[in-house]
């Protein structure tokens, strides 16, 4: 596992020593003007911009680095985490795959999946996932007969769904193939919830507005940001 110099010293085509000598500029409290102006032996003549950007990366990778050893100390003490898991956690690279890792095993409030599987449906959804199981009512019903489910064939179907939907969110490489199509080819929309145009004047330009993600520039994406939180605005990816 490579250090946090390692990286920055590669992401920026820097020398180690120079990668160095910033992060110990940064850790001991020097400003990026600072070092830009003052300090330029030490980071080989870089730029005020490109010292913000290293800047901004090493805080990034420093707060990462300190997700995923807290995530790995907890799931390092459960047996029911797979090694492969552990292992994909310590390659990740960036916090989203840490969070879309971690997700399936956090300690949250019981879910409608979990519900469905203390019924004793898991097995079924399984079954249906691989094609082993036909997921007509008439097939349901007796395959609910012969477990002694007590329950219809509508409502297992839905248990099954529950069960299927929360471990396709929980998959880390459905989330990042998702991601990355939304960042592609998705759309943002935002209207203007009822009673607020008044209030929300100022953000009149996002009463009714649709662009390409990929194409938002950061100002507008803030904007919307504001206004939803106020709130004014509706706003979703599709």
């Amino acid at each position: 596992m490579n250090s946090i110099s390692d990286n920055l010293s590669s992401e920026f085509s820097i020398l180690k020593k120079y990668s160095d000598n910033i992060i110990q500029l940064f850790e001991e409290g020097a400003t990026v003007p600072f070092v830009a102006r003052y300090r330029k032996e030490s980071t080989g003549g870089m730029s005020d911009i490109d010292l913000r950007s290293f800047y901004d990366r090493w805080q990034y990778l420093v707060e990462f680095k300190k997700r995923q050893e807290s995530i790995l100390a907890i799931l390092s003490q459960d047996s029911a985490v797979p090694v492969t898991v552990l292992n994909k956690l310590r390659q990740a690279t960036s916090k989203n795959e840490l969070e879309d890792l971690y997700s399936p095993y956090k300690k949250t409030r019981k879910t409608k999946a979990d519900e469905a599987k203390e019924q004793g449906l898991l097995p079924l959804a399984t079954l249906i996932w691989t094609g082993r199981q036909a997921d007509t009512l008439s097939a349901v019903s007796a395959w609910c007969q012969q477990n002694a489910i007590s329950m219809s064939a509508e409502s297992a179907l839905e248990g099954v769904t529950e069960i299927l939907n929360e471990a396709i969110a929980n998959d880390s490489d459905v989330l990042k193939k998702g991601r990355e199509e939304l960042l592609k080819d998705g759309i943002l929309t935002s209207r203007v919830l009822r009673g607020k145009k008044e209030q929300g004047e100022k953000f009149r330009d996002y009463f009714d507005y649709q662009e390409a993600i990929n194409k938002v520039p950061p100002h507008r994406l803030l904007a919307l940001f504001r206004a939803k939180k106020k709130p004014f605005l509706n706003s979703v990816c599709l």
